[in-house]
Order: structure tokens, then C-alpha cells, then sequence
């Protein structure tokens, strides 16, 4: 038997042959690359909006993916193994208003790469409040990014790589190396905190994978691309909320890992 099929009904629910008929099953095994043997049509996007919700939520969370309920329809939105679907703002203007004002106590995580380096500053996260900042840009062809009161320039050169960004306190990491750090202050922003861009500034154009906040280590809010009513924005998979651009318009892409 193929790993994932074990992986459905071996996980711990003595329901799942009860809501996983033959059909749904060569779905998630075609969506995960399996071969199941036979022909399947379409994505396990279809098949989970054709079960109950519950049932839907379920597959998603024994095959270890993420899912949402909009309405009563589940949405299944992280794609294959191997693959990055992303949301760009290629426009130069989209961006996403997250509505957190952060202060010292909280971290962020992005997945994102640049469509562009810049000598002018431009935006690709966060908020600039003074001596109160939180935020990564380009400018001169290189990263730089702010904490507190701290500026810090040219902490790594501006490419078009996907990179794991990740700020713990006042720590920032890129790819798991830490490329800056500042002391640790007591602070508290009056702007929101942004994706795509930076409050303040225009945004650089780029590609968004995953974006996480965290507030005193527990966290708060965790972004995928997602699409609603037409609109690219991405949603929240923690409150439940999807985030449309704030300007212009997102696009919607995937590419190799």
C-alpha cells in the first residue's frame, strides 16, 4: 500500500474508510505524486469541496496540510511537495496590511523572494515608526532592516533567491544564519505591520510564499496565498480571515523549491 494511504488510514481515526471513498483517496494520492494506479481528474481541491466540512477539514489534517472553511466550503491551499505557490505583487503598488502594531515582544517569519533589487529604498516588510522600527528593505542592492531604534545596512546582497527570513526578538536570521542583531528594547510601533512592503515606504516587486507573527511566543497569525470572490490576497490560517491588497493587485504563481 502507498505511503499516504497508510498515512489516511492508519493515523488514529477509525472513521476514515467511512467518509474516504475510492475517488477522493486517488486524489490526494495524485496530489501528493503517488500512483494510485489510475486516472484522476482534477485536484483534491475538488474532491475536498464536494464532502461534508468536517470530513474535508479532517483529510486535510491527516495528511498534514492546511485547510479553511469559507462558507461551508473547505479549501485545501498548500500545493504539492516540491512546489512554492505565491502570491507577487508584479504591479510595484500591491500590498497587504496586516493591522498588527507591533512592539518588542513580537517575531515574524517571511518565505519570499525578490522579482527586483533596487538602489532606491524600497518596502519589502514591516513598519517604520520613528525610533520604533520593525521592518526589512532593499536599497543600494542590499537587505537591510530595522529594530527598535536600531538601523541595520547591508546585511546581506539583494538577489532574486527564495530566502527563509526570520526575526526572533532582536535577532534576524536569513536561511537559519543570523545576519543581524541588535539589543534588546522595551518599544511599541503606531503603524501596522506590512507584507509585500513596508509602511513608509513604496514596495519592492516580490513573491510571498508564508508569512508568520508571533506575540510573546504563541502565534498569532500565519498567511498563505489565497483567492476569494476573484481577488488574490491570502489568508490566515490561524484567525480565519482573508486579506485582500490593501493597493493594487497581487498575482498568483508557483514555482520549483
Amino acid at each position: 500500500m502507498d505511503f499516504i494511504e497508510r498515512r489516511i488510514f492508519m493515523s488514529g481515526s477509525e472513521t476514515a474508510s467511512s467518509w474516504l471513498n475510492d475517488a477522493t483517496i486517488q486524489a490526494i494520492l495524485a496530489y501528493f505524486g503517488a500512483d494510485y494506479g489510475a486516472t484522476v481528474v482534477g485536484t483534491i481541491d475538488t474532491y475536498l469541496n464536494g464532502l461534508p466540512t468536517q470530513s474535508a477539514l479532517a483529510i486535510a489534517q491527516l495528511i498534514n496540510t492546511y485547510a479553511v472553511e469559507d462558507a461551508g466550503i473547505v479549501y485545501n491551499f498548500v500545493p504539492a511537495f516540491g512546489v512554492d505557490r505565491y502570491v507577487a505583487n508584479e504591479d510595484g503598488v500591491a500590498y497587504i496590511d496586516t493591522g498588527y502594531k507591533p512592539n518588542n515582544n513580537y517575531s515574524w517569519s517571511l518565505r519570499c523572494a525578490l522579482i527586483e533589487t533596487s538602489v532606491a529604498e524600497k518596502g519589502l516588510f514591516g513598519q517604520f515608526t520613528g525610533q520604533r522600527r520593525m521592518f526589512l528593505s532593499v536599497q543600494n542592492d542590499y537587505f537591510q532592516s530595522g529594530y527598535g531604534n536600531y538601523f541595520n545596512e547591508n546585511i546581506k546582497s539583494a538577489d532574486l533567491i527564495m530566502h527563509e527570513w526570520k526575526q526572533i526578538s532582536n535577532t534576524l536570521y536569513c536561511d537559519g544564519v543570523q545576519v543581524a542583531q541588535n539589543p534588546a528594547l522595551v518599544w511599541e510601533a503606531l503603524n501596522p505591520l506590512y507584507l509585500l512592503s513596508r509602511y513608509g515606504l513604496s514596495p519592492i516587486k516580490n513573491k510571498l510564499v508564508r508569512a508568520d507573527i508571533t506575540i510573546s511566543s504563541t502565534i498569532s497569525s500565519t498567511y498563505y496565498p489565497f483567492v476569494r470572490n476573484g481577488v488574490v490576497g491570502m489568508i490566515d490560517i490561524v484567525q480565519n480571515v482573508f486579506k485582500a491588497p490593501a493597493a493594487g493587485v497581487l498575482t498568483l504563481g508557483v514555482q520549483s523549491v
